[in-house]
C-alpha cells in the first residue's frame, strides 16, 4: 500500500489515541489515514514496528513524521488529512535508512517521500517540523526531543559537545545554518522565520 493524499476521511476529526502519537503538537486526526488504515487501532499496530527506530533516535522528528502519516493532523477547515512536508520525509530517510540497513531492513516503499507535498504546494497543506511546541526543546538546547534522545550513561552537561552544542559546530552563521554532522557540512536551517538566502523584503 502507498500513500494516498487524495483520499478523503469521513470528515470528522477524532482525538489521537495512538500512544506514540500523543503530545506531538496536534491532537486530532482523521481516518482512514494516509497509509490506508481504517482506524487508529490498525494504524497503531503497524506504527509500533517503528518503535525501536524512534527509540534509537536516528532523526529528531521521526516520530512526528511517522505520526503525520499514520495519524495525520485533522482540522475541520480542510477535508483531507494533513501529512508532514516532503523535506521531513527526505531527512528522516537520509538519517534512518543507513541504520535500518545495518539491521537488514530497507526504507519501506510505503514511506515514499515523493508522494508528499512540498511546503509551498498550492494544492496540498503539509506540516513542517514542530518547533517551540510545549514538549519540544527550544532551538539550540539539543537536537533530540526528550523521547528521541539516545540513552547515554551521562547527562549532556557532563560532556558538553564541542562548539556550543549540537548543530552549531563550524558554521559561519549558526543563526541561519545548521551543522550536519554526517556530511560535515552546513545546511540552511528550515525553521519558520529564518530567512537564509533572501530577506523578508526580497520575497
Amino acid at each position: 500500500s502507498s500513500m494516498d493524499l487524495e483520499r478523503p476521511g469521513d470528515g470528522k476529526c477524532q482525538p489521537v489515541e495512538i500512544p506514540m502519537c500523543k503530545d506531538i503538537g496536534y491532537n486530532t486526526t482523521r481516518m482512514p489515514n494516509l497509509m490506508g488504515h481504517e482506524n487508529q487501532r490498525e494504524a497503531a499496530i503497524q506504527l509500533h514496528e517503528f518503535a525501536p527506530l524512534v527509540e534509537y533516535g536516528c532523526h529528531s522528528h521521526l516520530r512526528f513524521f511517522l505520526c503525520s502519516l499514520y495519524a495525520p493532523m485533522c482540522t475541520e477547515q480542510v477535508s483531507t488529512p494533513i501529512p508532514a512536508c516532503r523535506v521531513m520525509c527526505e531527512q528522516a530517510r537520509l538519517k534512518c535508512s543507513p541504520i535500518m540497513e545495518q539491521f537488514k531492513f530497507r526504507w519501506p516503499d510505503s514511506l515514499d517521500c515523493s508522494k508528499l507535498p512540498n511546503k509551498n504546494d498550492p494544492n496540498y497543506l503539509c506540516m513542517e517540523a514542530p518547533n517551540n511546541g510545549s514538549d519540544e526543546p527550544s532551538r539550540g538546547s539539543g537536537m533530540f526531543p526528550p523521547l528521541f534522545r539516545p540513552q547515554r550513561p551521562h547527562s549532556a552537561q557532563e560532556h558538553p559537545l564541542k562548539d556550543g552544542g549540537p548543530g552549531r559546530a563550524g558554521c559561519d552563521n549558526p543563526g541561519k545554518f545548521h551543522h550536519v554532522e554526517k556530511s560535515e557540512s552546513c545546511a540552511p536551517l528550515c525553521t519558520p522565520g529564518v530567512d537564509v538566502y533572501w530577506s523578508r523584503d526580497d520575497k
